[in-house]
Protein backbone atom coordinates (compact mmCIF):
# COMPACT_ATOMS: atom_id res chain seq x y z
CA UNK A 1 0.00 0.00 0.00
CA UNK A 2 1.73 3.32 -0.37
CA UNK A 3 2.20 5.47 2.14
CA UNK A 4 -0.11 8.05 1.82
CA UNK A 5 -3.17 5.44 1.59
CA UNK A 6 -1.85 3.98 4.73
CA UNK A 7 -1.37 6.97 6.51
CA UNK A 8 -4.95 7.87 5.81
CA UNK A 9 -6.28 4.28 6.51
CA UNK A 10 -4.57 4.51 10.09
CA UNK A 11 -5.94 8.03 10.39
CA UNK A 12 -9.73 6.78 9.71
CA UNK A 13 -9.33 3.96 12.13
CA UNK A 14 -8.22 6.55 15.21
CA UNK A 15 -11.10 9.28 14.08
CA UNK A 16 -14.07 6.40 13.53
CA UNK A 17 -13.36 3.68 16.20
CA UNK A 18 -11.62 5.87 19.07
CA UNK A 19 -8.26 3.91 18.82
CA UNK A 20 -5.96 5.85 20.98
CA UNK A 21 -3.38 6.06 18.34
CA UNK A 22 -1.57 5.31 15.53
CA UNK A 23 -0.19 2.29 16.80
CA UNK A 24 -3.10 0.48 18.11
CA UNK A 25 -4.64 1.58 14.57
CA UNK A 26 -1.86 -0.29 13.03
CA UNK A 27 -2.48 -3.79 14.76
CA UNK A 28 -5.81 -3.61 13.70
CA UNK A 29 -5.19 -3.76 10.35
CA UNK A 30 -2.58 -6.57 10.83
CA UNK A 31 -4.91 -8.44 12.58
CA UNK A 32 -7.22 -7.69 9.67
CA UNK A 33 -4.60 -8.84 7.37
CA UNK A 34 -3.87 -11.74 8.88
CA UNK A 35 -7.73 -13.15 9.79
CA UNK A 36 -8.01 -13.06 6.04
CA UNK A 37 -4.90 -15.00 6.04
CA UNK A 38 -4.12 -12.31 2.72
CA UNK A 39 -2.06 -9.10 1.84
CA UNK A 40 -4.52 -8.77 -1.29
CA UNK A 41 -6.82 -6.59 1.10
CA UNK A 42 -3.46 -3.75 1.17
CA UNK A 43 -3.35 -4.16 -2.29
CA UNK A 44 -7.18 -3.10 -2.53
CA UNK A 45 -7.81 -0.01 -0.29
CA UNK A 46 -11.40 0.10 -0.97
CA UNK A 47 -12.00 -3.51 0.29
CA UNK A 48 -10.09 -3.01 3.53
CA UNK A 49 -11.92 -0.15 4.29
CA UNK A 50 -14.78 -1.83 3.75
CA UNK A 51 -13.63 -5.23 5.90
CA UNK A 52 -13.10 -2.44 8.43
CA UNK A 53 -16.74 -1.24 8.62
CA UNK A 54 -15.55 2.40 7.46
CA UNK A 55 -16.53 2.96 3.57
CA UNK A 56 -18.36 5.67 4.32
CA UNK A 57 -15.25 7.53 5.71
CA UNK A 58 -13.61 6.48 2.46
CA UNK A 59 -16.23 7.98 0.66
CA UNK A 60 -16.45 10.99 1.99
CA UNK A 61 -12.47 11.11 2.61
CA UNK A 62 -11.86 10.22 -0.99
CA UNK A 63 -14.32 12.95 -2.38
CA UNK A 64 -12.41 15.19 0.15
CA UNK A 65 -8.68 14.44 -1.43
CA UNK A 66 -10.26 14.81 -5.35
CA UNK A 67 -11.61 18.27 -3.58
CA UNK A 68 -8.23 19.39 -2.39
CA UNK A 69 -6.28 17.97 -5.84
CA UNK A 70 -8.68 20.59 -7.96
CA UNK A 71 -7.92 23.36 -5.30
CA UNK A 72 -3.67 22.48 -5.27
CA UNK A 73 -3.80 22.88 -8.84
CA UNK A 74 -5.50 26.40 -8.65
CA UNK A 75 -3.28 26.96 -6.06
CA UNK A 76 -0.53 26.51 -8.75
CA UNK A 77 -1.97 28.43 -11.77
CA UNK A 78 -3.61 31.09 -10.18
CA UNK A 79 -5.50 33.64 -12.21
CA UNK A 80 -4.02 37.50 -11.79
CA UNK A 81 -7.43 38.10 -10.20
CA UNK A 82 -6.93 35.27 -7.69
CA UNK A 83 -3.39 36.29 -6.68
CA UNK A 84 -5.26 39.92 -5.85
CA UNK A 85 -7.65 38.32 -3.80
CA UNK A 86 -5.01 36.28 -1.66
CA UNK A 87 -2.33 39.06 -1.42
CA UNK A 88 -5.24 41.16 0.34
CA UNK A 89 -5.77 38.19 2.40
CA UNK A 90 -2.08 37.64 3.09
CA UNK A 91 -1.53 41.09 3.82
CA UNK A 92 -4.68 42.63 5.35
CA UNK A 93 -5.21 44.65 2.87
CA UNK A 94 -8.58 46.23 0.51
CA UNK A 95 -8.60 46.31 -3.18
CA UNK A 96 -7.68 49.65 -3.13
CA UNK A 97 -5.05 49.51 -0.87
CA UNK A 98 -2.98 47.09 -3.00
CA UNK A 99 -3.65 49.03 -6.00
CA UNK A 100 -1.99 52.20 -4.30
CA UNK A 101 1.25 49.67 -3.49
CA UNK A 102 1.33 48.35 -6.90
CA UNK A 103 1.09 51.76 -8.43
CA UNK A 104 3.81 53.10 -5.72
CA UNK A 105 6.34 50.47 -7.03
CA UNK A 106 6.07 51.20 -10.23
CA UNK A 107 6.43 55.16 -10.11
CA UNK A 108 9.49 54.54 -7.35
CA UNK A 109 11.20 52.47 -9.89
CA UNK A 110 11.87 54.12 -12.88
CA UNK A 111 10.16 55.00 -16.59
CA UNK A 112 10.69 53.76 -20.24
CA UNK A 113 9.65 50.55 -22.01
CA UNK A 114 8.88 47.76 -19.71
CA UNK A 115 12.19 45.97 -19.94
CA UNK A 116 13.70 43.72 -17.53
CA UNK A 117 15.50 46.18 -15.91
CA UNK A 118 12.63 48.01 -15.16
CA UNK A 119 10.56 44.94 -13.97
CA UNK A 120 13.38 44.29 -11.53
CA UNK A 121 13.40 48.01 -10.07
CA UNK A 122 9.84 48.03 -9.09
CA UNK A 123 10.33 44.81 -7.66
CA UNK A 124 13.41 46.01 -5.75
CA UNK A 125 11.02 49.03 -4.39
CA UNK A 126 8.57 46.11 -3.46
CA UNK A 127 11.34 44.08 -1.68
CA UNK A 128 12.03 47.06 0.83
CA UNK A 129 8.63 47.17 1.88
CA UNK A 130 8.17 43.39 2.59
CA UNK A 131 11.53 43.89 4.48
CA UNK A 132 10.12 46.25 6.97
CA UNK A 133 7.25 44.32 7.67
CA UNK A 134 9.29 41.27 8.19
CA UNK A 135 11.48 43.54 10.79
CA UNK A 136 11.89 44.25 14.35
CA UNK A 137 13.38 47.62 14.08
CA UNK A 138 11.37 48.70 11.13
CA UNK A 139 8.00 47.60 12.98
CA UNK A 140 8.95 49.49 16.27
CA UNK A 141 9.89 52.86 13.92
CA UNK A 142 6.09 52.40 12.62
CA UNK A 143 4.62 52.05 15.79
CA UNK A 144 5.86 54.94 17.55
CA UNK A 145 5.45 57.20 14.40
CA UNK A 146 1.62 56.32 13.56
CA UNK A 147 0.94 55.86 17.83
CA UNK A 148 -0.27 52.45 16.76
CA UNK A 149 -1.39 50.14 19.93
CA UNK A 150 -2.92 46.90 20.63
CA UNK A 151 -2.18 45.47 17.49
CA UNK A 152 0.41 44.25 15.01
CA UNK A 153 1.83 46.64 12.38
CA UNK A 154 0.57 46.11 8.67
CA UNK A 155 1.92 46.65 5.46
CA UNK A 156 -0.32 49.42 4.87
CA UNK A 157 0.70 50.88 7.96
CA UNK A 158 4.75 51.04 6.53
CA UNK A 159 3.30 52.14 2.91
CA UNK A 160 1.81 55.44 4.78
CA UNK A 161 3.90 56.17 7.59
CA UNK A 162 5.11 59.45 7.64
CA UNK A 163 7.73 60.74 4.59
CA UNK A 164 8.87 57.27 3.97
CA UNK A 165 6.75 55.52 0.79
CA UNK A 166 5.41 59.41 0.15
CA UNK A 167 4.93 58.86 -3.65
CA UNK A 168 1.15 60.30 -3.37
CA UNK A 169 2.04 63.70 -4.66
CA UNK A 170 4.28 62.17 -7.26
CA UNK A 171 2.90 63.37 -10.75
CA UNK A 172 3.24 59.73 -12.38
CA UNK A 173 1.43 58.16 -9.66
CA UNK A 174 -2.14 58.75 -10.82
CA UNK A 175 -0.34 57.46 -14.05
CA UNK A 176 0.41 54.32 -12.39
CA UNK A 177 -3.31 53.62 -10.63
CA UNK A 178 -4.01 53.17 -14.48
CA UNK A 179 -1.21 51.01 -15.41
CA UNK A 180 -3.43 47.79 -14.66
CA UNK A 181 -2.20 45.14 -17.33
CA UNK A 182 1.27 44.14 -19.06
CA UNK A 183 4.37 42.26 -17.45
CA UNK A 184 5.59 45.08 -15.37
CA UNK A 185 1.68 45.42 -13.43
CA UNK A 186 1.78 41.57 -13.40
CA UNK A 187 4.48 40.43 -12.26
CA UNK A 188 4.49 43.60 -9.45
CA UNK A 189 0.86 41.40 -8.11
CA UNK A 190 3.10 37.90 -8.65
CA UNK A 191 6.03 39.04 -6.79
CA UNK A 192 3.78 39.84 -3.52
CA UNK A 193 1.90 36.73 -3.95
CA UNK A 194 4.92 34.22 -3.83
CA UNK A 195 7.25 36.11 -1.80
CA UNK A 196 8.41 34.55 1.70
CA UNK A 197 5.71 31.75 0.34
CA UNK A 198 6.87 28.42 1.83
CA UNK A 199 3.48 26.22 0.29
CA UNK A 200 4.86 23.98 -1.66
CA UNK A 201 1.64 24.88 -3.78
CA UNK A 202 2.69 28.55 -3.56
CA UNK A 203 6.49 28.55 -4.76
CA UNK A 204 7.83 29.46 -8.08
CA UNK A 205 11.35 29.60 -8.64
CA UNK A 206 10.99 32.34 -10.95
CA UNK A 207 10.44 34.57 -7.28
CA UNK A 208 12.70 32.74 -4.84
CA UNK A 209 15.49 35.57 -5.03
CA UNK A 210 14.62 38.42 -6.55
CA UNK A 211 14.24 39.69 -2.74
CA UNK A 212 16.74 41.83 -1.45
CA UNK A 213 18.09 42.58 2.00
CA UNK A 214 17.46 46.70 1.95
CA UNK A 215 15.09 48.57 3.95
CA UNK A 216 15.40 51.55 2.49
CA UNK A 217 16.13 53.96 -0.72
CA UNK A 218 16.68 57.14 -2.34
CA UNK A 219 17.16 57.99 -5.54
CA UNK A 220 20.68 59.00 -4.84
CA UNK A 221 22.76 58.55 -1.94
CA UNK A 222 26.79 58.31 -1.02
CA UNK A 223 27.55 55.24 0.11
CA UNK A 224 24.80 53.49 -0.86
CA UNK A 225 23.75 50.55 -3.40
CA UNK A 226 22.62 50.95 -7.03
CA UNK A 227 21.01 47.31 -7.49
CA UNK A 228 19.32 48.51 -11.43
CA UNK A 229 22.69 50.75 -12.99
CA UNK A 230 22.41 53.69 -13.96
CA UNK A 231 18.62 54.24 -13.44
CA UNK A 232 17.84 52.49 -10.58
CA UNK A 233 17.40 53.66 -7.16
CA UNK A 234 20.37 53.63 -4.26
CA UNK A 235 19.53 51.23 -1.22
CA UNK A 236 20.94 50.64 1.86
CA UNK A 237 19.79 49.83 5.80
CA UNK A 238 20.46 46.05 4.89
CA UNK A 239 18.99 43.56 7.48
CA UNK A 240 21.03 40.27 8.48
CA UNK A 241 18.43 36.89 8.88
CA UNK A 242 18.79 36.61 12.52
CA UNK A 243 17.14 40.38 12.77
CA UNK A 244 13.68 39.23 11.09
CA UNK A 245 10.70 38.50 13.29
CA UNK A 246 8.93 34.86 13.19
CA UNK A 247 5.91 34.69 10.58
CA UNK A 248 3.27 33.12 9.38
CA UNK A 249 5.60 31.32 7.08
CA UNK A 250 8.05 30.21 10.06
CA UNK A 251 5.33 27.99 11.79
CA UNK A 252 4.14 26.71 8.35
CA UNK A 253 7.90 25.50 7.87
CA UNK A 254 7.84 23.81 11.41
CA UNK A 255 4.56 22.35 10.80
CA UNK A 256 5.92 20.69 7.67
CA UNK A 257 8.75 19.75 9.02
CA UNK A 258 6.64 17.94 12.15
CA UNK A 259 4.31 16.17 9.56
CA UNK A 260 7.69 14.88 7.66
CA UNK A 261 8.76 13.21 10.72
CA UNK A 262 5.33 11.72 11.64
CA UNK A 263 5.66 10.02 7.96
CA UNK A 264 9.13 8.98 8.06
CA UNK A 265 7.80 7.45 12.00
CA UNK A 266 4.56 5.80 10.13
CA UNK A 267 6.85 4.09 7.45
CA UNK A 268 9.27 2.73 9.69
Amino acid sequence: MKKNNYKALLCAIVASLSVSNVYAADNIIQNKINQYHSTSLVENIENLYKSLGLYDYYLESTERAKEEREAKLKKQNPTIEEMIEFVCIKFDLTREQFAQIVAACICEGFAGPENQDRINESLNVASALINRIKNTKWNGYVKAWMHIQGRDVTLWDHFTAPNQFDVFNNIHFKEALNHTSGPLYETIIKFFYYVDNIDPDRMNPEFQNLRHNYCSYWASRSGAIKLIPPKGNDYFDPIEDYQRIATEDTYYYQNLLDIMESEKTLSR
